[in-house]
């Protein structure tokens, strides 16, 4: 049996669009520290960051990521830090100085002996040993495991089509009338740090919740990202504001998805990818409603075919087609994932 699924060229165009609208154009510093700057600009007095050790503003933080990258001489640079605020500001500042950045989550093991942990690791500023700012053009590299398995380095790739599939999903996604995003997934992780890459680009205010301490009962955001595992946390302490709750990064039961919608009132939306191709499917509300286990519809520029019941996922993001989960198409430009072929699979959004 075999079939393919692929979203149709004018909802592509529709979704795309959407997702310019949601990030705002035109970009005259495309990248993060340079939207970073442009924000500082903009508004610098406006809320950028916050977690439990308090809020940065725009200016905050652009401040600290520029005085942090005149630290950095190297030409690659490992972040393995312990909290997301620590990880945000080294990865900017590594950005900032035209590093390659290599994220490196700790619970992962493999530690690197030079990998900095603060920004105290990072040498003092030498005038002489400066680097010309590059606004950004550093490479970045997250080192993730998916739901299992070892460590696995993925390079962002910067291309129009990686942008056209990413423009699809942030225009698919509930974020376009949203001033903050609640990201309950460490920064360390791409899907964490994915949430940090959009916040930076459109202009939103991210609200750290990874920290098992962080109280969930005194915060208030219209949208949390996660994985299906905090939905219970969620449940249990309740987030003011909630509106929209964005899975993903790990497959999602569809009873677990009805009890949270049923207890909180909110719509659950469940995006699945894997390590290579980035998130591919997003299931809305919509498709939820019609098929509780399936994963919605490919976003724009991606295409998957079932080949004898196994997924073949080709992405802009992946640049090539990727054997992944077992599966089908429906038939309607829906899919569904019937199980896991290889440990990368459910990679981070």
């Amino acid at each position: 049996m075999s079939g393919t699924a692929r979203l149709p060229r004018r909802q592509a165009i529709r979704e795309v669009w959407a997702g310019l609208a949601t990030v705002g154009l035109p970009m005259a510093h495309p990248s993060l520290p340079g939207r970073l700057a442009h924000h500082a600009r903009r508004r610098p007095d406006d809320p950028a960051f916050t977690d439990a050790q308090g809020t940065l503003t725009f200016a905050d933080l652009h401040e600290q990521v520029t005085a942090a990258a005149a630290r950095i001489t190297a030409r690659t640079i490992t972040v393995s830090a312990d909290d997301s605020r620590t990880t945000l500001l080294l990865a900017l500042a590594g950005l900032r100085a035209g590093a390659a950045v290599r994220l490196r989550n700790r619970r992962l093991g493999g530690d690197d002996a030079a990998a900095l942990r603060s920004v105290d690791d990072l040498p003092e500023a030498k005038e002489s040993s400066r680097r010309a700012a590059t606004w950004g053009l550093g490479r970045l590299v997250v080192h993730t495991s998916g739901s299992t398995g070892g460590a696995v380095p993925v390079a962002t790739r910067w291309h129009p089509g990686v942008a056209w599939q990413q423009l699809g999903l942030l225009g698919r996604l509930p974020l376009r009338e949203v001033a903050s995003v609640g990201v309950m997934v460490p920064l360390d992780r791409g899907h964490g740090f994915g949430t940090a890459a959009f916040c930076l680009v459109a202009g939103r205010h991210l609200v750290d919740l990874s920290a098992s301490g962080v109280p969930l009962g005194g915060t208030r955001v219209p949208v949390v990202t996660c994985l299906p595992r905090h939905l219970e946390r969620l449940v249990e302490h309740r987030v003011a504001g909630l509106q929209h709750v964005v899975c993903g990064s790990e497959p999602l039961p569809a009873d677990l998805a009805g009890r949270t919608e049923q207890a909180l009132g909110v719509q659950v939306w469940n995006c699945y990818g894997m390590t290579e191709t980035g998130t591919v499917c997003v299931a809305t509300p919509d498709d939820r409603a019609l098929d509780p286990h399936g994963v919605g519809r490919p976003l724009a520029g991606v295409t998957i075919r079932e080949v004898d019941g196994l997924l073949h996922v080709s992405s802009p993001q992946a640049g090539r087609t990727v054997a992944g989960d077992l599966g089908k198409d429906t038939g309607d430009g829906r899919v569904v994932v019937e199980g896991r072929v290889r440990p990368s699979a459910h990679a981070p959004a």
